[in-house]
């Protein structure tokens, strides 16, 4: 098979990236999300689907958690020690990528770089590989991109390592704060769907004026406690939490912080039917999303760029949205 796994992990120039949940053909972030064309939603409907799990997975738990979500094209599952093994020509695969990106901010009155560094993104893509006779080599065709919530250790760890080394290391050992099989459940409904609607969703989108957020207001939102993480920016310390009551003080209605864990076993509860929090922090950048269990829609989607912990204002935000 030709070596196709060097494209999960590559170094990039890029003015800014972000994203929580976007369908699309374009990977990268772009000003626009893109326009599928009918050829390649015909080929992605006849591959079958191959969701590359983690080794802390429990599989049977999430093959039965997104067969009752997915069902744009037939789905199997394997572990990540079968990724080299899947040919991407005939099959799409939902698995782990990521990308380095050099951001450069440059003075009008000189020209000279006034600031440059690094930011690495981990996220969740369904993609396949594509022939292209023209231009005598293969492309990578991407249809989804799913950020996920990495802690700075992992970012160290992979930040400079090389595309195999990273990748395994993110499946057996790093920990993705919202890998969790009732989110993961959610995500993909919202790729099925728009998928099957043949519609896009913009990796920038933000969604504040959805009628059906007016409805939580008499109920309890969940907050995944990993969300209190402080991080501080100077030295990647994550050991410090935010103060909840600083943190919700401008948000009147009912909410309740639980673990991930038991979040998780909430979403997956049949005889539920709550809305809750994802936070996610992808590098410099941070993303709010309320999704309701039952349903699997979003309700709200905020994003902030060059911000790394909720704040004050989110919620605040947040409270002016539901009424």
């Amino acid at each position: 098979m030709k070596n196709l796994f060097v494209l999960i992990f590559t170094l990039l120039v890029s003015t800014i990236q972000y994203a929580q949940v976007g369908v699309g053909p374009i990977e990268m972030v772009k000003l626009k999300s893109g326009k599928f064309s009918k050829k390649d939603l015909t080929q992605l409907k006849s591959t079958k689907t191959v969701f590359v799990y983690r080794d802390s997975d429990d599989v049977e738990v999430l093959k039965k958690a997104i067969q009752e979500v997915w069902d744009f094209t037939e789905i199997s599952f394997v572990p990540f020690s079968e990724l080299k093994n899947i040919d991407p020509y005939t099959n799409s695969v939902f698995s782990i990528a990521g990308v380095n990106t050099n951001t450069s901010f440059v003075k009008e009155s000189t020209g000279a770089t006034s600031l440059n560094y690094d930011n690495t993104h981990i996220y969740l893509n369904l993609w396949m590989m594509q022939e292209n006779p023209k231009k005598k080599k293969s492309i990578k065709k991407s249809y989804c991109r799913i950020e996920l919530h990495p802690t700075y250790t992992d970012y160290s760890m992979v930040t400079g390592s090389r595309s195999k080394d990273a990748l395994t290391y993110i499946y057996e050992e790093g920990t993705l704060k919202n890998w969790k099989v009732g989110f993961l459940k959610n995500y993909l409904k919202q790729v099925n769907d728009h998928l099957t609607k043949e519609e896009e969703r913009w990796l920038f989108k933000s969604d504040k004026k959805n009628p059906k957020l007016r409805k939580i207001k008499n109920k309890t939102l969940y907050i995944p406690d990993y969300a209190l993480v402080k991080f501080n920016k100077f030295t990647g310390d994550e050991s410090q939490r935010l103060d909840p009551k600083k943190l919700l003080k401008n948000y009147p209605h009912k909410t309740k912080i639980i673990s991930a864990d038991e979040l998780n076993e909430m979403i997956l509860d049949p005889t539920k039917n709550i809305n809750y929090m994802v936070y996610v922090k992808s590098s410099t950048d941070k993303y709010i999303y309320i999704f309701n269990s039952k349903t699997g829609d979003i309700l709200y989607s905020k994003y902030k760029g060059t911000s790394y912990n909720l704040k004050t204002k989110d919620f605040k935000d947040l409270a002016k949205a539901i009424k």
